[in-house]
């Protein structure tokens, strides 16, 4: 084994070299736990699998039971354990790049090391999306052995319980490599190449906590939810960027589209043909939906996957220039059209360096100072007052800083969509609300925030709507406001008080209804054309522009997908002391006496031009003895 591993060191030297180099660039730093967005769901991931909670049964996420290895937030679970198995994944895929591109000239390997340099300030979700693509293009240019088709099936069942994004890409090879192998009469090798990826994905599954039966929860959930996500998450992004992210997939993907298509004769060609469209699309939708920083997965792929391309097209002088252009204009629009990612690269690269050396070199002694600062982490986010009075009963957080509760080890009743911006579509909010019915928390911990400028109660909208009828407020502490489930839960009550159809940008007066609390549903129906354009490019955006009594205009964003559950429109709840005064003496502290909606995004000419809405008044319901 030893000799065997060792020719594979002399074999492999020069990407290991180079993997190894930029490994210690992107080497994985941890976090501190903070009860902000981010590090909240990526904590509470890590306590999902150390505790086995249950996948698809009690929760879903973007992020699956592995996501350890890939979010960096801890809070403490065996932190040198952590980093080193996420150095250890990210550098499997680094290789997995490299080797692909054994039979470059290595000048252009080394560029194309020095551009997964170049992001040391992204996440690295590029660099896992190329590394399954790399893989599948090893798979099918390479004469079928038992060994790699294993290494690639593992591998993919590995990162689709890593993030699920990485599993849709993972699946997706996985059929275009079986695909490929029926179409040249290879029954075996497709049949090993489907258990390669399915029995390791059960094993870990298993092996990690998880129970079998509800792995296929797991993947429909997910799928639910990642819909959503695409449909709800969009933001706007400015026409340069847009600009300049088509023309770089056009100068990345054109050449490769005719080249490959040049060999049609070839069955592999056109597969790996298929397979770098995907890759494309898939990235141009993740990058695009959130736009911003999420632009350099865009950037980065159309500069990194020319370079998988070049083995099968040839090394010719023409391609090579290709390559090289693509990496250049790709780092070039990186740091040109994201000024933040410039200003992180050197602190950012920098400081992995030097904590990667560390590490290596002294056996990860250096994540000492990290360990001895949770304790006082825990102490200076503690919530005395409120630990107290909750005692061992059960909490769940209104909105996103589920960091808090895992800070004051809180007994955390963890609910579907783990925090509220989650809850962005008919089946998640369904789900949170079977949830509330059945076994709902104790207590709720609000705390002020919002995603995206949306309306406070368009999120999870029918879990806030359980919370409202069934909960009070008992006692506020710092930035948190802990709120109390009466003795027994009842049906909520409403009562119709308007019905119509509305225009677009249309003035709804309700200065009659203004001093009681509404609840509005909304019919939604995009046209098929505006449905196709959301596929390819982005949803329509709905948003509702109010009037307060006191004569502010506020204008916020609405999830189109849970209007016709509806929410609450007033009054309206932003901050802790109106949620405090409703739910307490059921004071409207901020009426709302008129709305108009609005859409924008998408195709004007097929934009949604009119609503049916309805109000109702909801009606308290007293506790049951």
């Amino acid at each position: 084994m030893n000799v065997r591993f060792s020719q594979l060191i002399q074999q492999n030297w020069f990407e290991c070299v180079i993997g190894l180099t930029v490994l210690v660039f992107l080497f994985p730093i941890p976090y501190h736990t903070v009860p902000s967005l981010d590090s909240s769901w990526q904590v509470v991931l890590e306590e999902a699998f150390f505790n086995k909670w249950q996948f698809g049964k009690d929760f879903i996420f973007t992020g699956g039971p592995l996501n350890f290895l890939y979010a960096r937030t801890s809070i403490g679970y065996y932190p040198k354990l952590q980093v080193l198995l996420e150095a250890l994944i990210l550098l499997w895929a680094i290789l997995y790049i490299l080797y692909a591109t054994k039979q470059i000239r290595n000048w252009a390997r080394i560029l194309l090391a020095m551009g997964m340099i170049a992001g040391a300030a992204s996440t690295p979700d590029t660099l896992f999306l190329l590394s399954i693509a790399a893989a599948a293009i090893s798979v099918l240019r390479s004469k079928f052995t038992v060994r790699s088709t294993l290494f690639f099936g593992f591998y993919c069942a590995l990162l689709t319980l890593v993030k699920f994004t990485f599993g849709v890409l993972g699946i997706t090879c996985t059929a275009i490599v079986v695909a490929n192998y029926l179409l040249y009469k290879q029954q075996q090798a497709a049949l090993i190449c489907v258990a390669s990826y399915l029995l390791p994905l059960c094993l870990i599954w298993a092996l990690v906590g998880q129970s079998i039966f509800n792995l296929p929860a797991y993947f429909a959930h997910s799928l639910s939810l990642s819909s959503g996500y695409t449909n709800s998450m969009q933001l706007n992004a400015h026409p340069t960027h847009l600009i300049a992210s088509v023309l770089m997939i056009w100068i990345s993907s054109i050449p490769m589209v005719l080249w490959l298509a040049g060999k049609k004769s070839e069955i592999t060609h056109f597969s790996i043909l298929i397979l770098g469209l995907l890759v494309y699309f898939l990235t141009w939708k993740a990058g695009f939906t959130r736009a911003g920083a999420h632009l350099a997965i865009i950037f980065q792929t159309a500069s990194f996957l020319p370079f998988l391309i070049l083995p099968v097209i040839g090394g010719r002088k023409s391609t090579y220039i290709w390559v090289s252009s693509t990496l250049v204009l790709g780092v070039v629009a990186y740091f040109w059209l994201l000024p933040d990612r410039r200003a992180l690269y050197y602190r950012h690269a920098s400081s992995q360096l030097k904590f990667g050396w560390q590490f290596i070199t002294t056996g990860g002694s250096n994540l000492s100072d990290f360990t001895n600062v949770i304790a006082s982490n825990k102490n200076n986010h503690k919530l005395q007052k409120i630990g107290e009075l909750i005692g061992n009963r059960t909490v769940d957080i209104l909105r996103f800083h589920n960091g808090i509760l895992l800070l004051n080890d809180f007994n955390y009743k963890i609910r579907p969509s783990i925090q509220n911006y989650h809850g962005l579509n008919d089946h998640m909010a369904r789900w949170n609300l079977r949830h509330m019915e059945s076994n709902p928390p104790d207590f709720i911990l609000a705390c002020e925030g919002r995603v995206d400028s949306r309306y406070p109660t368009t999120d999870d909208n029918l879990f806030i709507w359980k919370v409202l009828e069934n909960y009070e407020p008992v006692i506020e502490e710092k930035d948190y406001l802990l709120l109390e489930r009466v003795e027994r839960f009842s049906q909520s009550l409403s009562k119709p008080v308007l019905e119509r159809r509305v225009n677009v940008g249309e003035k709804v007066d309700i200065r009659t209804f203004a001093n009681k609390p509404l609840w509005m549903k909304s019919s939604y129906a995009p046209s098929i054309f505006q449905q196709i354009v959301a596929f390819f490019f982005k949803p329509e955006m709905v948003h509702i522009n109010i009037e307060t009594a006191n004569g502010e205009s506020r204008l916020f964003r609405l999830l189109p997908a849970n209007m016709e559950n509806g929410f609450l429109l007033n009054p309206l709840l932003e901050i802790n002391s109106e949620i405090q005064k409703f739910l307490g003496d059921r004071e409207l502290t901020t009426r709302i006496v008129s709305f108009s909606l609005h859409t924008k995004y998408g195709n004007k000419l097929f934009r949604t031009k009119e609503f049916d809405i309805q109000l109702s008044q909801l009606l308290r319901n007293t506790p049951s003895s």
